[in-house]
């Protein structure tokens, strides 16, 4: 067999090399599974970012709705008294700076109250009014500072108005309950701007007649501020769709929607070749985005350009709205770091390697030395010839090798005591065995009864035999409870009772337990012990009674009794005694 001088030297460095290497490949592989991991995270909580402001927005309208339609139904906002309304919806407008506009459409008559929020000055709010006095013109008044109507502006009237006729507002009715709009644009005379908007029909509680639509509308631009905020700084392109494919908004300063205000699909949004690109892309995986109902992450590889990174998260909500967050982010924004990383740990792993191999050459040296020396006390330990201190100058070493070296003597002295304490242990059992037979034997000749069984029965017949020589009738008598009775009465209570031997140790019952037994001692002592207390309550001896207050009046015990030595009771249990007394508890309360 090869020696260890030559053995543990290759044994070190092939391992060592293997390992280096090894290790350098799975750091790489970590490396880069981790800034993957990193790219997922982080792709992952820009969505739940948006996803979180999605919600925020788009809870407010329909909670607005809540509390006008609970206000209306509790009889806290009359819809008799139209001017109230739109003061009361331009308290909520102050109040929700999200919400670009508040408005309840009557059914009966086709009036129109609300409250809404210039597009260029969120501060500004105006009232929108339709109804016989405006001979059913949508007049706008300015709001001041007090929430009053202040001047008409007549540039924006509109003449035979009615919300019935509207979108929003036919929504409502045919849904009958909570729900949201389709994108609708709304024009003015500065800009185009995508809304949405949450409607609610109220009915009349009695009735059930439908009374009018409450509705609360929200532009997209915001959402699409979010968006632009979100991406700057970066190459990332964020977008938000509809199943159908077209744009809610975008993070990107070109509009989504066409010159008469229509939504762009996705998948034909040329001024954003990325986002179209993108669009293209999952129609080919997934033939519609409609196709979408979990999230899904993969790999974009677009011609011409670098890989992206793709995350797309459903959004929806209880009262039917399905859109789609799609965030889009080039590879190298994430892995930029992980190559970067690759290069250096590629130098400084060979740089460790010939490190680790010029030490690993001096370290087999080192050892080969004192293992060998070690070798040699390990056969001596075999043979029994092993010298304590043939081993003290590597004992005294404080390294490994020490510690090693104090083991084998210590493992040394074992074996030694070991082997003294087996002998020891076989002469031992030599006697045992020799004892063991004779007991065998003794056995053998008594009939197979235990020795001790037979010094008890030798007990149990000796007092047999001296007890009616004991006067027991008067020891009865000197219970309290028994001291009224007549001879005859004691002679019975003694033939009802009987005589039980018990060992030491014994436990006759125990604390908070119903025993219903009489005990007086003929012979040996018992004790009686608290043990919630844990502390003895008292010694009793030979004439000495216990239990008859439990026997007359079935109480629990409130000590444990246990034997100290053999002990011989006479004992009357609540059977025998109500064969005497039908009823105890007359004799104890007499």
């Amino acid at each position: 067999m090869p020696s260890i001088r030559t053995t543990v030297p290759i044994a070190f460095l092939i391992p060592l090399l293997t390992c280096v290497g090894v290790l350098g490949t799975i750091a790489l592989y970590i490396g880069y599974h981790d800034a993957k991991k990193f790219s997922d995270k982080s792709m992952e909580m820009i969505s739940e970012r948006i996803t979180e402001r999605l919600k925020k927005y788009l809870e407010a309208p329909h909670l607005i709705n809540q509390i006008n339609a609970d206000a209306i139904a509790q009889g806290q906002l009359n819809l008799e008294e139209p001017n109230k309304l739109e003061r009361h919806f331009w308290y909520q407008a102050k109040a929700f700076k999200s919400v670009n506009g508040i408005q309840f459409g009557y059914e009966a008559t086709g009036k129109l109250r609300s409250i809404v929020r210039d597009n260029n000055n969120n501060d500004q709010l105006t009232f929108n009014v339709a109804d016989t006095y405006t001979n059913k013109a949508l007049i706008v008044y300015e709001a001041d500072k007090g929430g009053n109507r202040s001047k008409e502006l007549d540039k924006r009237k509109l003449p035979n108005f009615d919300p019935r006729n509207r979108d929003w507002y036919q929504t409502a009715v045919k849904a009958g309950k909570p729900t949201w709009t389709g994108v609708i644009e709304k024009k003015s005379t500065q800009k185009i701007q995508l809304r949405v908007s949450a409607v609610r029909p109220v009915y009349q509680q009695d009735s059930g007649k439908l009374q009018g639509v409450l509705a609360v509308d929200f532009f997209l631009t915001q959402i699409g501020e979010f968006l632009k905020k979100l991406s700057q700084g970066s190459s990332r392109e964020i977008f938000i769709v509809e199943p159908s494919g077209k744009l809610i908004a975008a993070s990107t300063d070109n509009r989504i929607f066409d010159d008469q205000g229509k939504q762009i699909e996705a998948i034909n949004f040329v001024q954003e070749p990325l986002i179209k690109a993108t669009a293209e892309y999952v129609n080919k995986k997934y033939s519609s985005f409609s196709n979408i109902h979990k999230k899904e992450q993969f790999n974009f590889p677009p011609q011409s350009t670098e890989p992206f990174l793709i995350h797309i998260t459903p959004f929806e909500d209880k009262y039917g709205l399905k859109w789609l967050v799609v965030v889009v982010v080039p590879e190298k924004e994430f892995m930029g770091g992980f190559q970067r990383t690759r290069d250096v740990t590629i130098i400084v792993g060979l740089g460790v390697l010939a490190f680790s191999l010029l030490m690993g050459l001096v370290v087999t040296r080192w050892l080969t030395k004192p293992i060998l020396e070690m070798n040699d006390a390990a056969k001596q330990i075999a043979s029994s010839e092993f010298d304590l201190n043939s081993l003290t100058p590597l004992a005294k070493r404080s390294d490994e090798i020490g510690q090693l070296a104090r083991v084998f003597q210590e493992m040394a002295d074992i074996v030694y005591s070991r082997e003294k304490s087996l002998k020891d242990r076989v002469q031992q059992l030599l006697s045992e065995t020799d004892k063991a037979k004779k007991t065998a034997l003794l056995k053998q000749m008594t009939g197979n009864v235990d020795f001790q069984e037979l010094l008890m029965r030798s007990r149990s017949c000796r007092e047999k035999t001296t007890f009616p020589k004991q006067n027991l009738s008067n020891l009865l008598h000197k219970v309290p409870s028994f001291q009224e009775l007549n001879p005859v009465l004691l002679q019975k209570l003694i033939e009802i009772g009987y005589q039980q031997s018990l060992f030491t140790e014994v436990i006759l019952y125990r604390e908070d337990q119903l025993n219903n037994k009489f005990y007086l001692i003929i012979s040996g002592s018992v004790e009686l012990h608290i043990d919630k207390l844990k502390k003895p309550l008292s010694i009793l001896s030979a004439g000495e009674f216990f239990g008859e207050q439990s026997l007359l009046e079935t109480i629990p015990e409130v000590a444990t009794a246990r034997t100290l030595e053999p002990t011989t009771l006479f004992i009357i249990d609540q059977q025998g005694w109500q064969t005497l007394f039908p009823h105890p508890k007359e004799l104890a309360n007499s």
